[in-house]
């Protein structure tokens, strides 16, 4: 499958069903919209440690056998004869790290971070370089946490028998669905697609049928997803919540100036609370150890604690808060609180929340049942695709993907007629 092909059966990622789910997503604060969007919902994994060290030995073999190919220097040669002594991920790691302080021509072995385990064609010496802006084009795949690096064996190999130019990333600390990420250039793109459907045809078990694909990502196979377009970091979904976010922030910022729903006291006071409690229980890491919160009194210098308890009386017995009920009345009023911050406190940790953008965010649960704001919401986002360099038309692809498709310059290599 080609990138034309791919573009043709793109996926609408701003129906009005995904727009909705998102704005659901948003809704609830203690996960960040960006985990929400790749399915990570802080629950960590579980997987085989022992992988670790297995797939660091056939990273450093690999690596040491292409040096000593490659080299003639009689002291670099001696240094890797007793190499294959170590097993476990962290000794290889020093012996590299000072490796490539005695030998920095040999600098580009991948290191891997504490989350993401990361690889590339450039690290391995294969010999087929690219610069890092090359890699235009994600895959995500949804495989089994157990079968993760039985994948990433069986990629390596292809891609070093077909000289295909490659890059991954993979985590298994926490589940989420984007567990695996392949990077792609224009011109071996076609090819990875076929390496991928070639090692999941042989070896279908790898896949988890239970775990979904990122919402935003076109979907070619039932568990292969395709996105382009980064951020700085590399982030596909990244770039996208930022944009999300802001859509999503006036389009309930519309809906709330201009709706009914302000003169609803019990909306609104179920609302104050819901989204401070929300913000108490991220602060929380979800624990039931909330313990207060401070409030400005909205007049100079003059401050209320508020315990829980009272919180929630203030909430369903009508009981009076001062600075709570001047909050409820600014907000019926439509006044400017957008400077307003609570100071929230649990166990020890103290941290001032934006009232104003919390309580319009949770709003979304309202705008997610609405056609009109969905309709908004759509607009927003398409009209702030250009400045991040997203396809209007298309939000999982870049202007400059979607650009060469349809002045159809895109020339792609047949890497995959090179596998043995």
């Amino acid at each position: 499958m080609n990138i034309k092909e791919i573009y043709d059966i793109s996926n609408d990622s701003l129906s009005d069903d995904i727009l909705s789910e998102i704005l659901d997503m948003n809704s609830d604060f203690e996960h960040s919209l960006y985990d929400k969007l790749i399915g990570n919902n802080g629950i960590k994994s579980i997987y085989p440690l022992y992988q670790d060290d297995l797939f660091e030995k056939v990273k450093f073999t690999s690596w040491v056998n292409l040096i000593i190919e490659n080299s003639k220097d009689k002291k670099v040669l001696k240094e890797l004869s007793d190499t294959h002594k170590f097993q476990r991920k962290e000794d290889i790691e020093r012996f590299v790290w000072d490796f490539k302080e005695r030998n920095p021509m040999f600098s580009n072995y991948p290191m891997s971070s504490r989350s993401w385990n990361r690889m590339n064609s450039n690290a391995s010496l294969m010999g087929t370089k690219y610069s890092q802006s090359e890699m235009k084009h994600a895959l995500y795949l949804s495989l089994d946490n157990n079968k993760v690096y039985n994948f990433i064996n069986m990629l390596t190999i292809s891609c070093l028998q077909a000289k295909v130019p490659f890059e991954y990333s993979f985590r298994l600390d926490y589940e989420a669905d984007d567990k695996v990420v392949v990077y792609a250039t224009d011109e071996s793109l076609e090819s990875m697609i076929k390496i991928i459907d070639s090692i999941i045809e042989s070896n279908p078990k790898l896949i988890n049928k239970e775990r979904q694909l990122p919402i935003l990502t076109t979907k070619i196979r039932p568990w292969l997803g395709y996105g382009s377009g980064f951020d700085k970091t590399g982030s596909f979904h990244r770039l996208r919540s930022e944009i999300l976010e802001e859509a999503i922030f006036e389009t309930n910022q519309k809906w709330f100036n201009e709706s009914d729903y302000s003169n609803n006291d019990v909306k609104l006071k179920n609302d104050i609370v819901d989204s401070i409690v929300k913000f108490l229980n991220k602060l929380s890491n979800g624990s039931n150890e909330k313990t207060s919160i401070t409030v400005p009194t909205l007049e100079a210098r003059n401050v209320e604690e508020i315990d829980y308890n009272t919180l929630m009386l203030w909430k369903n017995d009508g009981i009076s808060i001062k600075s709570l009920d001047m909050l409820l009345d600014k907000l019926k009023n439509k006044e400017d609180i957008s400077n307003f911050k609570i100071l929230c406190t649990s166990k020890n940790k103290r941290k001032a929340m934006h009232f104003y953008e919390g309580f319009i965010n949770h709003l979304s649960k309202y705008t997610a049942a609405s056609k009109e704001s969905i309709d908004y919401l759509r607009t927003c986002i398409k009209d702030k695709c250009p400045k991040y360099g997203i396809d209007s038309n298309n939000f999982a692809f870049a202007n400059s993907v979607s650009s060469n498709i349809k002045e159809n310059t895109y020339v792609e290599e047949d890497y995959y007629k090179k596998v043995v």
